[in-house]
């Protein structure tokens, strides 16, 4: 062929060469190392944030940059340098009611069911006159039905609005903290027997068949809650350091801490009365919980 029969070469096309490819990776390399996420989700490029200015995310302090009408950012206007304070006050107005509804749900269950489980050996103890032993099969018992408790759920699920089943268990719930509760020791605070052989009082099956129904309960109801509270999140709380995981956890962990120290505090004021000063407080939580479900049941749903 002739050169009028060949226009690749007369125009010049070819292929890219080795050098033009490994440039190009380096490009590409250095654009994606520039591009990353700072510590509070906000997607910055060679250290400005190019995330949206309409969401108020600027980056963490000292990076913060304003966006102007065409896109650019200014890293040194020091009236968008934003504090971690800010950031929680960010965050706090991005949840709503129903993350609210569903943090406190997470609260209280926490605290009723470590009232009860930490609790058991205490009163056990004291109530029963049991030894470890039977204290540690108790504890058996309640750890091998973890895992079934999780996995029926998971299956009832499918069949059943979440809002239902949190009725549901937080009404099996608060009948099993109710089975808990010896209403005679509100008359008589004989302390030999603990009016042992009274048909109201709480004797060691009743004992042990509201301990399981509350730990069952609450068990179910914790994945059902935060199946509820992963729909109702805002995305805005979806990435960053100030998620919804790490908020779910540390309510979780901070209503543990206080049904501890609530715990430790009833023992202080009177041992013979330890079980009703547990569980009436308990069973009050848990009947304003399904209060609350039942008054707020239109707004825990995606």
């Amino acid at each position: 062929l002739d050169a009028s029969m060949n226009p690749i070469k007369d125009h010049g096309f070819s292929t890219p060469g080795k050098d033009d490819r490994a440039r190009n990776m380096v490009e590409q390399e250095r654009f994606f190392q520039m591009r990353v996420l700072d510590s509070f989700g906000c997607p910055t490029e060679g250290g400005r944030d190019i995330c949206n200015a309409s969401l108020k995310c600027t980056g963490s302090p000292g990076r913060a940059g304003t966006a102007s009408d065409d896109g650019s950012l200014d890293v040194d206007d020091p009236d968008r340098r934003e504090s971690f304070c800010q950031q929680l006050r960010f965050v706090s107005n991005q949840i709503t009611l129903p993350v609210r509804i569903c943090m406190f749900l997470l609260f209280s269950k926490m605290f009723t069911v470590e009232s009860v489980i930490s609790a058991g050996s205490m009163v056990t103890k004291n109530r029963y006159g049991w030894a470890v032993q039977q204290v540690g099969t108790l504890g058996t018992i309640v750890g091998c039905l973890t895992i079934p408790i999780s996995i029926f759920i998971g299956w009832v699920s499918q069949y059943r609005e979440d809002r239902v089943l949190m009725i549901w268990l937080m009404s099996f719930a608060a009948l099993g903290m109710g089975l808990l509760i010896d209403v005679t020791d509100f008359v008589s605070t004989e302390t030999d027997t603990y009016n042992e052989g009274h048909p109201l009082a709480v004797g060691p099956y009743r004992y042990i068949a509201g301990y399981l129904l509350v730990f069952c309960s609450v068990q179910a109801f914790d994945g059902v809650v935060g199946s509820v509270l992963s729909k109702v999140i805002p995305t805005a709380l979806a990435s960053g350091t100030l998620n919804s995981g790490l908020l779910a956890t540390v309510i979780g962990t901070f209503g543990r801490a206080c049904g501890d120290v609530f715990i430790t505090s009833v023992g202080y004021v009177d041992l013979r009365q330890i079980m009703n000063l547990l569980f009436v407080p308990s069973f009050i939580i848990l009947a304003l919980d399904l209060i609350l479900i039942c008054y707020n049941y239109d707004s825990l749903t995606a």
